[in-house]
């Protein structure tokens, strides 16, 4: 009789399963929960030299095929039922959700089976915030998706492709950092390796190759060329970090006749026996892909035993409550056993000795998600809705360093594998050290929990600091025969550091104003230096805390912009314009602008193109600029700064003086 596999596996598993937060400076790492995968090969000698890998693709895929579209559109129904007529999958990028745009457009677009992905709270230019900015239009409308549609969201896009900004030198990295420690992991954006374009560990979030085939005039033409490229990059195993993973499209913007024509061009793909991946593309969703590709690569072989022609490799591999799907890990052998069982459950390998691993039962995603922001209360705990007689608060005092999480359960049942992990603003490290007594395993009905963490911090300076703060406690559990997961959240509000040479703290606002008696020859006039400023009535931006110094937010909501409305009627206010005024030192070299938003740019008597690059001539001394917007111009903000030939850094900026 053969020597039985002796039982070693559980002490590691519970090992690993309790560390809860990476080290600062480290990728957090995944949880892991332990598998056993046995294979019966032909002979000892096939077994003595038998490997196990994992791969990014289901066994006999060679590629896999996405869909991307952006905002938060009525129109993404639509888009999702024409792809799922042609069985393609497509992630959509929300921008701010409510409760009747989750349950009339989100919910349903789910059910046919695509995933919803971040795409900042404001359709935010990013640069255009310090760290608590960048960190909350992340975290916070991921927050704000998982709970208005109880769905994970694991991907992210970025609103306008605007990372780069050199009047913000530290907002890539802010963007990076920031996705690290919101929970992202991917997603569609047109970067094919991020973790080399935000500086990020390696493994830590996965791009993939991007192609666009018209926004507003889908054409079969422009799908095929796109797709084509891709394809004839995997043949010549010519590939970023991501791998063989395509994704199409951007935004949902097409007419009737533009959304039909998107069912035929994925069908060139999905339902096409000549397509060169035929029968072999996974058609997937962002969540999917994402989940897959993290499990090749982190998940590994803890042991390996022998016996004869049986090996059984006892693996761990991440919870899929942490990486947004439940998707098997697929696997390979490097010859092919007779016969594999999972976790004593008989499993199936093909021809190519692959095979994919499903996730445990007892190994879940969250179907339920809430969020619980702190009760202005001190001390009172927040209770939960989705789950009765469950309360929660996460507290946070930034002076001492430290967080509390509290819990309690009054309710029916109580809360098992229960985990938590703590999302930190970017002023402190990465991982919070947990002192005492963590949060218990099981918190059974009619009990309470609390666990205390201390936070290591990084950064004082007013760019990381300023602005509210967001902190985020984000507990998952079971919970009878449902997993959930609650986000509790704390914000801490730090005034802004007043900046009196930056544009956000200088500038000045003069509103609103008829377009018929300030026409562009008199905005030019009036952006010369010196010339007379009576007459404006001139009045500070409004300038969150959570703005870069080279941010100006200009928005028609302004008190005294609507204030002064006020007095105009309704059907007039298409004929008003609001002014920008502000002042910058130089000493007269030829000089850049760094230009982020909209509207009509005048520069010392000049009319100039507001646009990232533009080369203009500045005065020695004071340069005056006036920027024309419409009263009811969309865009919440901008950025401007002046980048002398030769300099690191932008002019100082004063305000006007009338």
């Amino acid at each position: 009789m053969k020597e039985p596999f002796p039982i070693f596996y559980s002490a590691i598993a519970i090992a690993i399963a309790t560390v809860s937060f990476a080290h600062a400076g480290e990728i957090p790492q995944f949880r892991l929960y332990g598998q056993t995968v046995e294979a019966q090969f032909a002979s000892a000698e096939e077994a003595g030299h038998a490997t196990l890998s994992f791969r990014e693709l289901p066994p006999d895929m060679e590629m896999s095929l996405s869909a991307r579209s952006d905002d938060t559109n009525w129109r993404h129904l639509d888009h999702a039922r024409a792809l799922a007529a042609a069985g393609a999958k497509s992630t959509y990028y929300i921008a701010g959700v409510s409760s009747d745009y989750a349950e009339k457009v989100l919910r349903p677009i789910l059910a046919l089976g695509h995933s919803l992905g971040s795409h900042t709270k404001n359709h935010s230019r990013l640069p255009a915030f310090n760290a608590n900015g960048i960190f909350y239009e992340i975290l916070g409308n991921r927050i704000d998706i998982e709970a208005a549609t109880d769905s994970c969201v694991s991907s992210f896009t970025l609103p306008f492709c605007d990372r780069e900004n050199k009047a913000n030198p530290d907002a890539r990295a802010a963007i990076g950092e920031s996705l690290l420690r919101s929970g992202i992991l991917g997603g569609g954006d047109i970067l094919e390796d991020p973790t080399a374009t935000y500086g990020l560990p390696t493994n830590a979030i996965v791009g993939c190759l991007r192609y666009s085939f018209d926004d507003r005039n889908p054409s079969r033409d422009l799908f095929v060329k796109g797709v084509s490229k891709a394809e004839e990059r995997i043949k010549a195993n010519d590939l970023p970090p991501c791998g063989p993973h395509v994704v199409m499209g951007m935004h949902s913007w097409a007419n009737d006749e533009g959304m039909a024509e998107l069912t035929p061009c994925f069908e060139t793909r999905t339902k096409n026996p000549d397509a060169p991946f035929a029968d072999h593309t996974w058609v997937c969703n962002e969540n999917e892909f994402i989940a897959a590709w993290m499990m090749a690569h982190h998940s590994r072989v803890a042991k390996v035993e022998r016996n004869g022609g049986r090996v059984r490799w006892s693996i761990l591999r991440p919870e899929p409550a942490e990486l947004g799907a439940d998707v098997p890990l697929f696997a390979e052998f490097n010859c092919k056993p007779i016969a594999i069982t999972l976790d004593g459950a008989t499993a199936s390998v093909n021809e190519s000795a692959q095979t994919a691993l499903p996730n445990s039962p007892a190994h879940r995603i969250p179907t339920l998600i809430e969020h619980l922001p702190a009760p202005g209360a001190p001390g009172k705990l927040a209770p939960s809705a989705k789950f009765p007689g469950l309360r929660s608060r996460l507290d946070i005092n930034s002076d001492a360093g430290t967080a509390v999480i509290r819990l309690e359960n009054a309710g029916g049942e109580p809360l098992r594998n229960l985990r938590a992990t703590l999302r930190l603003p970017l002023a402190f490290a990465r991982a919070a050290i947990p002192e005492g007594s963590p949060l218990p395993e099981t918190v059974n009905v009619g009990d309470a929990a609390e666990a205390h963490f201390r936070l290591g911090r990084l950064h004082d300076d007013p760019w990381f600091v300023d602005g509210p703060a967001l902190f985020d406690a984000e507990l998952y559990f079971d919970i009878g025969d449902k997993a959930g997961r609650l986000h509790v959240t704390q914000r801490i509000l730090t005034p802004r550091t007043e900046d009196r040479t930056s544009l956000r703290d200088c500038v000045r606002a003069a509103s609103p104003l008829h377009i018929d008696e300030w026409p562009a020859e008199k905005l030019a006039e009036l952006s010369r230096p010196g010339s007379p400023l009576e007459g404006l009535r001139l009045f500070p931006l409004d300038a969150p805390p959570l703005y870069a110094p080279c941010t100006f937010n200009f928005s028609s909501r302004l008190p005294e912009a609507e204030a002064l409305a006020s007095a105009f009627p309704k059907e007039t206010l298409k004929d008003l314009l609001n002014l920008i005024v502000g002042e910058f030192t130089a000493s007269g070299r030829d000089a850049t602008l760094v230009a982020r938003g909209g509207g009509t740019l005048f520069i010392n008597g000049d009319k100039v193109e507001f646009k990232n690059g533009t080369r203009i001539k500045t005065l020695a001394g004071l340069n005056r600029i006036v920027l024309s917007l419409p009263m009811n111009d969309w865009r919440r903000h901008g950025i401007l700064a002046v980048f002398e030939d030769g300099a690191d850094s932008s002019c100082l900026w004063s305000p006007p003086v009338p």
